[in-house]
């Protein structure tokens, strides 16, 4: 494509988060030590890296075929699993690597307290996410999931509710989650347990948008983080454009001049946004 005077540069605070670093770094080295990893669900919402460690040997699993795992390697990935899928793996014989963000495990546990504390719990967060799923599997399903104030009816909730999120959603629909609760006349103990590193980079992402022409954004469709981050990215610079490839990059969104960034999710690899801007500048 023709790209003559463009200015491009790969965002110097993307990549991937610690706790996503850690889970491939663990991948890695079990595929180093073995040559073979079953990884119950998908590791990261990124294909070409989950392509990449599959090339290496890795294989993708569901919980169900924890039981069936005796002497193999399994790999628990970031986003926790439920206490289920521990009875399984052990009772399968299952060799366990333990992947689970701390800052998710330091969630489960908190949220397994209140539990036993009497307290009526909401998550903040997307129904069926694999996250959220290890959440609620703490306390045996005993929570409400809403990923806004139409899957609540207030009615319904006593007096005293006590609120989380999802690490990865948005501090702002968080906190105007609880504002809602409260103006429905309820007492709402909030817990703001998104990452920090997450919020963190919503203030980032508006900050390197704001100095662009174009943006491409690379990321997964399926990554919570990634679309969070789109959305910001694309309010602020308008020629924002979100695509899951190198291939995808379209040489009519670029003028002479333009200040190009190139940026993603925390579940994009480095090496992923380096060959969407080596295709921009090709």
């Amino acid at each position: 494509m023709s790209t003559e005077a463009l200015h491009v540069e790969i965002d110097p605070a993307a990549g991937f988060c610690f706790g996503v670093a850690a889970a491939v770094r663990k991948a890695e080295e079990a595929l180093e030590e073995t040559g073979s990893l079953y990884c119950v669900g998908q590791l990261l919402h990124n294909v070409h890296e989950v392509k990449r460690l599959e090339d290496m040997g890795m294989r993708t699993i569901i919980r169900e075929d924890l039981s069936d795992m005796a002497g193999k390697s399994v790999l628990f990935r970031a986003h926790g699993e439920p206490p289920d899928s521990y009875n399984m793996s052990r009772l399968g014989g299952a060799i366990m690597v333990d992947a689970t963000c701390p800052v998710v495990r330091k969630l489960q546990q908190r949220v397994k307290q209140s539990c036993e504390d009497g307290e009526t719990i909401i998550v903040y967060g997307k129904p069926g996410h694999p996250e959220v799923e290890g959440i609620v599997g703490q306390i045996d399903g005993k929570a409400l999931v809403a990923q806004s104030k139409d899957d609540l009816l207030p009615d319904q909730l006593p007096e005293n509710v006590t609120l989380f999120s999802q690490t990865t959603m948005s501090k702002e629909g968080l906190h105007s989650l609880a504002g809602w609760l409260e103006n429905q006349g309820k007492k709402v103990k909030l817990h703001d347990t998104v990452c920090r590193r997450v919020s963190d980079r919503v203030n980032e992402m508006e900050q390197y948008a704001r100095a662009k022409d174009v943006i491409i954004f690379v990321g997964g469709k399926n990554s919570s983080n990634a679309n969070q981050l789109f959305d910001i990215s694309r309010r602020v610079t308008s020629r924002s454009h979100f695509v899951e490839s190198p291939d995808d990059v379209q040489p009519g969104w670029f003028r002479p001049g333009d200040r190009v960034g190139v940026t993603g999710g925390t579940s994009t690899p480095v090496w992923l946004l380096r060959e969407t801007a080596r295709v921009v500048v090709s």
